[in-house]
This record gives C-alpha cells, structure tokens and sequence, in this order.
C-alpha cells in the first residue's frame, strides 16, 4: 500500500494551492476583482513554476540552508575536491548556474548574490562563477562590465578569507588578467576607470608572482595610461603606478 500522508498534511505545493479560494471568487466576485485575486494569489500552477524557477528566493533559500546543514553536519570538515560527492550538490549547482549565465548581471537579485557568498566560503566556485560574468558581459556595456567587476572584486575578496589553501591556489588568475588585458585594449574612458578602480582596490590579494604577471600585463598600456586624454584616467593610472604597482604588496600594512 501507498503511503498517504495524515489529514492536515500534504506537500509542500499543497499549501500553495489556492484553488478552493478562486472557485468561491468567481462566484461572488467581478472579472476585476478576480484578475487583482489572481495578481496577489496566484493559483497552483504559477506557484509550481515559481518554485521551480532557480533566481528565486525561495530557490537561493533551499540552497543557501542546504549548504550550512552539510557543514554542520559534517562540523564544517569537508574538503572542497568532496563537494560532488554530496547528493543533490550537482542538480542543485547546475540550476543556479544556468540561471546565473541566463540573466543580466544587473539584474541578479539580492538572493542570488547572498547565496554565491555562502557557496564561496565553502566551495571552489571562484573561477567559475568570474568566467560566467565575464564571458557574458559585452566590452561596450557600461552598467554590465562595472557590475562584474564590483561582484568579482567581491568575489576575488573572499579568497582571503576562505581557510582550504586548494581554492586559492587553483583560482585561475590567468584567465582573470586576459580579461583585464581586453578592457585595458578597450577605448570606453568609464570602462578604463572603472578596470583600474578594480586593480587598486584588489591589488593586494595576489601573491608576489601573481602580481609580477599583472605588471607584465599592463606594461604595454603605459603610455596609454600615462598620457590619456581624460584627466580622471590618468590620475587614477598614476595612483595604480604609485601606490600599487611600483611597490611591493601589501606594503600600507607594513606602513601602518
């Protein structure tokens, strides 16, 4: 025999079902009012497919508590190479990935950004989700490049924070400094600005030889830089010369 839950109970999309709710509408009420109805409580279907959705909060929700019931079960031991062998970690991140690659990057929803952190300071995703910004987001969007790169400086960010040597050293930096070389190639003077905003503000999260190959990158845009005809250009390029490039890392720390 089946198992059928006990009176009261039901699935979750049972309590979404507001079916009864729009029968007695429709006799009582005008077709106006029943559209406003169906606008404030949609019936099932539209609640199946919202639920289904992977940008959703409730969605981001499920797998943001996902995610921290596995580290408290596991007390926070796991190592980031054992992610895949947990059950429901691939459908899970395969959906939010898409919906990540789907959307605009100005459009994320705050529930999405705040599940990337979490999956950041668990998992090795930091590569990956910079090559889906990135490759997504066109040269000549203004709004767009600004938005990636303010989210992967964040992203880039947690790299300090997170305590599995693993994620850091297996971030592919490469990849992330061809990109900078392109926008650097780039003519758009908000772009320039805002590429070398990224540089100073994440300058001191590279290694020594890391930062030795973002030197050689920007190397050949130094006259560009230097002599750009926009003054705000040149002034924020002569702060990354001065602060940043010609010094070793981190040396405001020493400083201070």
């Amino acid at each position: 025999t089946g198992h059928h839950p006990p009176p009261g109970c039901g699935t979750l999309v049972d309590h979404f079902d507001w079916s009864q709710l729009h029968e007695a509408a429709a006799r009582v009420m005008t077709e106006t009012e029943r559209a406003e109805l169906v606008q404030l409580v949609p019936p099932v279907a539209a609640w199946k497919s919202r639920l289904r959705a992977a940008g959703t909060p409730f969605f981001c929700a499920v797998f943001e508590q996902w995610v921290t019931e596995v580290i408290t079960l596991v007390h926070g031991e796991i190592d980031a190479s054992q992610w895949h062998q947990v059950p429901g970690y691939v459908p899970l991140l395969r959906r939010f990935l898409l919906e990540l690659k789907g959307q605009h990057v100005t459009l994320y929803p705050e529930a999405m950004l705040r599940l990337a952190l979490v999956l950041l300071r668990h998992t090795p995703l930091h590569s990956v989700l910079v090559r889906i910004v990135l490759k997504k987001t066109s040269l000549h969007d203004v709004a767009g490049v600004s938005m990636a790169l303010d989210l992967i400086g964040i992203w880039v960010g947690t790299l300090k924070d997170v305590n599995m040597p693993m994620i850091r050293s297996a971030f592919d930096f490469e990849f992330l400094f061809d990109a900078i070389r392109v926008l650097m190639e780039g003519e758009q003077m908000q772009v320039l600005l805002k590429t070398l905003e990224f540089l100073y503000t994440g300058f001191d999260l590279l290694l020594e030889e890391q930062a030795d190959v973002l030197r050689r990158v920007l190397q050949p845009f130094f006259y560009k830089l230097f002599l750009h005809w926009s003054t705000q250009v040149r002034r924020f390029y002569h702060h990354l010369l001065l602060f940043r490039l010609v010094r070793p890392l981190c040396w405001t720390h020493v400083v201070e």
